[in-house]
């Protein structure tokens, strides 16, 4: 008797801590929900087809777990443009601070303000860039990941034009297709 007592009390302790260490890791875990947009490629640029045409973003809009998804205009997170010209031996870079990050499916707009440039670029500083990603990732190992970009603009149409409504960021459809590379779209 003594032995089933201390095996059943064994057991249910057993239980217990499982349960509450099982308790206090999920919120640890699962704390917050995020849209994103990550990854680099290589876009096959028909204006100049030997240019190398580089986008790599890291942008990112996160809110609390048992809230409302992200909102857009909680993004942070970087963009980078890096664009050979073969014609001219020459290479320009910009790299924006992302302002807003709409995630879809594997569909997402975002937007960045440009805070460094090559010299070449200089007077890009300040200016907007909007860029659509398409992360055609379906499994079978054939990149069909898309993106499209517009600017430099002085502005771009806001993030969001009110607590809980959503106005349209200017960018154009993904099309551009990638050479090499990857870009991953997650949304909340």
């Amino acid at each position: 008797m003594a032995t089933t007592t201390f095996r059943t009390t064994t057991a249910l302790c057993a239980v217990a801590l499982t349960a509450c260490l099982g308790v206090t890791a999920s919120p640890a875990t699962a704390t917050t929900r995020e849209s994103s947009v990550t990854g680099a490629g290589r876009v096959f640029y028909a204006p100049a087809p030997d240019d190398d045409v580089r986008f790599t973003f890291d942008a990112h809009a996160v809110s609390p777990a048992d809230g409302p998804a992200p909102r857009p205009a909680d993004a942070r997170g970087t963009v980078r443009v890096h664009h050979r010209v073969a014609a001219q031996g020459l290479a320009v870079w910009a790299e924006g601070e992302v302002n807003c990050v709409m995630t879809s499916g594997r569909a997402a707009t975002l937007t960045a303000v440009i805070t460094r440039t090559s010299p070449e670029l200089g007077s890009w500083m300040g200016k907007h860039l909007g860029f659509t990603v398409f992360d055609g990732g379906d499994g079978s190992g054939r990149n069909l990941d898309q993106m499209g970009s517009t600017g430099p603009m002085d502005s771009l149409a806001k993030c969001m034009a009110g607590e809980n409504s959503y106005a349209p960021v200017l960018a154009p459809a993904p099309f551009f297709t990638l050479q090499s590379g990857n870009y991953r779209v997650k949304a909340a």
